[in-house]
């Protein structure tokens, strides 16, 4: 960390608040806990500190995507290939796009005033997936693709090989019965997503049952969205009686769906590699990523464990939480709402913070003496300013110092009219990481190099690089990345709950 002022960050983190049942707890009590929860103890209005805007679209080349440091990822919001469970992300896409990051880093190192790759991953429905992608809302798409996928996109995308090999299997439940052959399914229902590799596929071998004068396939087209673990889930409940998913991803899920059985005689001949894709006109991209996925392949552990099924295809799911961790993450979400709509923060973003900072650990301590979930230095929750004591030993009283705190620079040191929301709040957590007083001085040489000191990335953040060295940059970059992913998991969640409670309204 940077040279700090006297007074010293209020290190911040954001826990989770009560939004959708993935990423917090609940959808309806976010907008009650915040309308009970106005500003009590500030002493003028206050101007909100609102969370940036996600990216705009870009269809920017891997040139560009170098000089800004940030790969944004579209992924399927799934809980096998990404998801949040407490504030934490998991799925398979994230941990292969953790290693992409780590690998860019590695391979593309950061030179002087630049900052590290970021790898900011952007959850959307399946069937956006690639509309997504051609449209620049992400650089990539992963997530269960394959790569004959693609072609129906009309040369608008193109893919990169990964480490292994799509391999379907049937997976049975209470309502189908024992499948001992291939030619066993014929006339038997099947269920599978529509307009996927399986589904044409499934036709295809229907047909040869047709030819050879014998029963063809029911084949049941679900939703195009459908996730392989909702398709499981059904056929565990008995809706349907059989579908066809992906070896690792049946595996991973047998031992939570109890009554599911994968048909190993049944030897589905189709598949292909899993893949990544990038729009067509950017082949410096596509290049970059095939070469990593290509090292995958050749020498990365990740990438053995994957293709050869020596790791736990369950390990991505995440542990189940015990009651006891689900009661406190509950409680951590009530007092970061409160806070937030007391302080007028956006709760999402001291979510972000929070995982940065401790991953929502309240008995995290730091060298330099922080404190609790949002690392807050005892110093400063004494300060006259802020004014909040037992920050060692309460989660809710480390969250309300440290949103506290945040007020306190915001009001006090970036009180501009001049500042645009995102490059408010961007500055407002470099003031929280650096110090308000390194912020001001950073802001002043901008001024007088000739660059713009009300706008962060590219102008003060390259100051701030040059004079306090990196750690406030990555601190920003890293919360704006948990942020957006936070925030498109919400959206994507309470989407699929409006979704729901329109079909039940609809019985």
């Amino acid at each position: 960390m940077g040279t700090r002022t006297r007074r010293g960050p209020l290190r911040s983190l954001m826990g989770s608040l009560a939004l959708p049942a993935g990423l917090l707890m609940g959808v309806l009590p976010l907008q009650v806990a915040l309308a009970n929860a106005m500003p009590q103890e500030v002493s003028r209005i206050a101007v909100p500190i609102l969370a940036p805007e996600p990216p705009p679209d870009r269809t920017d080349d891997f040139d560009c995507l170098r000089e800004r440091r940030s790969i944004r990822i579209l992924v399927p919001y799934s809980r096998t290939f990404f998801h949040i469970d407490q504030g934490r992300q998991k799925g398979v896409s994230h941990e292969v796009g953790l290693a992409f990051e780590r690998w860019l880093n590695q391979r593309y190192p950061r030179q002087a005033g630049k900052r590290r790759w970021h790898v900011m991953f952007i959850p959307v429905s399946r069937e956006q997936l690639l509309p997504s992608l051609v449209r620049g809302v992400g650089d990539i798409a992963a997530g269960g693709l394959v790569e004959g996928e693609a072609a129906r996109f009309g040369g608008q995308v193109v893919t990169a090989p990964g480490a292994f090999r799509a391999d379907p299997v049937l997976v049975t439940g209470p309502a189908g019965e024992s499948i001992g052959s291939l030619d066993d399914l014929s006339g038997k229902e099947v269920a599978v997503p529509a307009l996927g590799n399986d589904f044409w596929e499934l036709l295809a071998l229907s047909r040869t049952f047709i030819e050879r004068g014998m029963a063809p396939i029911r084949v049941v087209p679900l939703a195009e969205g459908t996730e392989p673990e909702e398709l499981l889930a059904l056929v565990d409940a008995g809706v349907h009686a059989a579908a066809v998913v992906d070896r690792r991803v049946a595996q991973a899920w047998q031992p939570t769906l109890g009554r599911i059985a994968i048909q190993r005689p049944v030897e589905l001949d189709w598949g292909g590699h899993y893949a990544w894709a990038v729009r067509q006109n950017n082949p410096e991209l596509h290049a970059v990523l095939a070469e990593f996925l290509a090292e995958q392949d050749r020498g990365s552990r990740l990438g053995r464990d994957l293709r050869n099924g020596s790791r736990d295809p369950g390990r991505f799911l995440g542990e189940p939480a015990s009651a006891e961790e689900l009661r406190r993450f509950r409680q951590l979400n009530q007092a970061f709402i409160a806070s937030a709509g007391r302080y007028d923060l956006d709760p999402l973003m001291l979510m972000a913070q929070a995982f940065h900072e401790s991953r929502f650990n309240q008995r995290a301590r730091s060298s330099q003496g922080a404190v609790g979930v949002m690392q807050v230095l005892p110093s400063t929750a004494a300060d006259p300013n802020v004014g909040v004591a037992g920050v060692r030993n309460s989660a809710e009283r480390n969250v309300e110092a440290a949103s506290k705190y945040l007020r306190f620079l915001a009001d006090t040191y970036l009180d501009d009219p001049a500042l645009d929301p995102d490059d408010r709040l961007f500055m407002l957590l470099a003031a929280y990481n650096a110090g308000p007083g390194n912020l001001q001085k950073a802001r002043r040489m901008a001024r007088e190099s000739g660059l713009d000191p009300d706008r962060w990335f590219g102008h003060v953040e390259a100051v701030v690089a040059r004079e306090l060295g990196r750690e406030p940059i990555d601190y920003v970059s890293n919360v704006y990345k948990y942020y957006i992913a936070y925030k498109f998991a919400r959206d994507r969640e309470q989407a699929q709950a409006e979704g729901l409670l329109g079909r039940l309204e609809g019985i």
